[in-house]
This record gives C-alpha cells, sequence and structure tokens, in this order.
C-alpha cells in the first residue's frame, strides 16, 4: 500500500525571523481543533499530529475511515527542505521564463544547485539564459518540487482546501507553496 502527502513548503522571506512566523502555522491548527497537540507514529516521517475534531474545517470532501489509518498524522519539519513530489521534467527562469528540460545539459546546474542547498544551504541558482541568479524558492519546477526551510505535511488526508496555501501565507506571512505526492 502507498501512502499520499500534501505538503506545504515555506520559502525564506526577505528579512525576519521564519522560525517565528512558521510556529504560527502549528498554534492556528491546534488552536483550530484541526490537529490535537498530542502525538504519535503516525507518519512516514516519524511523530505526527494526530487529526483532531474540526479536521474537517481544511478538506473538501470527506473519505472513508481515513482517521483510522496508522498513517494519518501532520508533520512539521524544519531546516533545508526539497519535496518532489514526481519526476521532475523541468524547470523555469521567473526572471526569462526560459525552460530547462530536465534531460539537457543545462540541467546540470540545477541538479548541482540542488545539491548545494541540501548540503551548504545555498539556495542560489544562475540562469544559464540570461544568467541572473535567483533563490531556487522563486524558480517554477512545474509542481513537481519545492524547495524552502519549513513544511507541514497531511499523511493521507482527504483533499485539502485549495485556498489553503493563501491561508497559511496568510498566517504566517511567508511564501507557501503546495506539493502532493504519493510514496
Amino acid at each position: 500500500m502507498s501512502d499520499n502527502f500534501q505538503s506545504y513548503v515555506f520559502a525564506d522571506p526577505a528579512n525576519g525571523d521564519l522560525s517565528a512566523d512558521f510556529r504560527r502555522i502549528p498554534a492556528y491548527l491546534i488552536a483550530e481543533q484541526i490537529i490535537l497537540d498530542k502525538t504519535r507514529d503516525n507518519s512516514l516521517e516519524g511523530e505526527g499530529h494526530m487529526p483532531g475534531s474540526q479536521a474537517e474545517k481544511l478538506y473538501t470532501q470527506d473519505i472513508d475511515r481515513w482517521r483510522e489509518l496508522d498513517v494519518n498524522g501532520v508533520t512539521f519539519r524544519s531546516g533545508r527542505i526539497v519535496e518532489v513530489s514526481s519526476d521532475l521534467a523541468e524547470c523555469r527562469c521567473p526572471h526569462c521564463n526560459t525552460v530547462i528540460d530536465a534531460e539537457s545539459e543545462n540541467f546540470e546546474a540545477v541538479s548541482a544547485a540542488l545539491d548545494r542547498f541540501d548540503n551548504e544551504g545555498i539556495d542560489l541558482l544562475s540562469c544559464p539564459a540570461c544568467s541572473r541568479e535567483t533563490k531556487l524558492s522563486d524558480w517554477d519546477f512545474s509542481d513537481a518540487l519545492v524547495v524552502g526551510r519549513h513544511k507541514v505535511t497531511f499523511w493521507n488526508w482527504p483533499r485539502l482546501k485549495p485556498d489553503l496555501a493563501h491561508r497559511f501565507e496568510q498566517i504566517s506571512g511567508l511564501k507557501c507553496h503546495y506539493i502532493e505526492g504519493r510514496i
């Protein structure tokens, strides 16, 4: 059996304390009783928060017995986040809109930048077409990859409301990207 995830990844702000801003997300979810403050081993990332009595506030349609699944937690992770949902086919420069195909030689620079971010925390990529250096989190990876510093993941929850990323942005003041996948 496979597990579904729906993740919200938060990019670095231009300035400010990212951690303090991100902490508003779990506080909001707990205060609204969407998740419980209590955790257990219920995710593929270890301990996760259990669904709360008001979890339905976040999803569009209920699915049978999802609360009974062993993997149904909500996890919060901080650090260098590279969340991948599917096979990465391309990326697009945020300045000149040049598309870099994942099978091209130019994609080696993208892979190297992702490795640098993962190993050293350097979040920059130079476009081979316009030569502008931009944060990886600003590049468009066609919903196949997201880069950031914090994330919240909902494991095997029903489809979440489409405006949730926007709501998380309003709560935290941070740029938020949605990504989903199956493991």
